[in-house]
């Protein structure tokens, strides 16, 4: 892995993870996920929910969208859509972009393609069921991996393995998890890592963006 914009941030919360026993970071890592997938149940089934849930979380993926220059994708996917697809919704705003949505949790995928409908979004945005450690990726110019795909370091090792060359890969990372990830990517000798930001959106903690290239 080479790294051309190197922060001692990375280093300072790596070493801060590595004092967490493994059993506390993977409780940690669960409740993450189940409070994501909470608040994405609650967002599709209460409007009111869902428009401070897209203000909130919104912003972050549009920060994130923007300083990454997704702008100049045009075949998106992303693995880990959830019930409420709002990383989808978000890259739906731009122009001339498909997006591909995958889960492997099919009641979580039928909730997202009802909300695509919804939004009259399913002329840009595809749901499909789908397993992050298999999925084709042949078509894809970016890829962006949802911090609550599991199993995280192995979705993210098929990625960084299989995608094509000069495909931008964004993988969110809770900082319980940054270990694991930076151990996998030192095992690619073709992968740059771009930028990273981190974020903090309340309630939840904190979680970094990374932005790899593949030669």
């Amino acid at each position: 892995m080479r790294n051309d914009n190197k922060d001692k941030s990375v280093n300072k919360r790596v070493k801060k993870s590595s004092f967490l026993p493994n059993v506390y970071q993977e409780l940690l890592i669960k409740y993450g996920i189940i409070f994501w997938h909470f608040a994405d149940r609650i967002a599709c089934k209460i409007k009111k929910i869902g428009t401070i849930y897209e203000d909130v979380i919104g912003k972050v993926y549009r920060e994130e969208r923007e300083i990454f220059n997704l702008k100049n994708s045009k075949n998106i996917l992303h693995i880990g859509c959830g019930s409420y697809p709002i990383t989808a919704m978000i890259l739906a705003e731009m122009d001339d972009v498909k997006i591909t949505t995958i889960d492997s949790n099919k009641k979580s995928l039928k909730y997202a393609d009802k909300v695509v409908r919804k939004r009259g979004l399913e002329n840009k945005i595809k749901t499909d069921y789908g397993d992050g450690t298999s999925y084709p990726l042949k078509e894809f110019d970016a890829i962006i991996v949802s911090g609550c795909s599991v199993p995280k370091i192995k979705v993210l090792t098929y990625i960084l393995q299989n995608a094509e060359p000069k495909t931008r890969i964004i993988t969110r990372t809770s900082y319980t998890d940054v270990e694991s990830l930076i151990n996998a990517l030192n095992l690619q000798d073709d992968i740059t890592v771009v930028k990273k930001i981190d974020f903090h959106p309340p309630p939840s903690s904190y979680w970094t963006a990374y932005y790899l290239e593949k030669k």
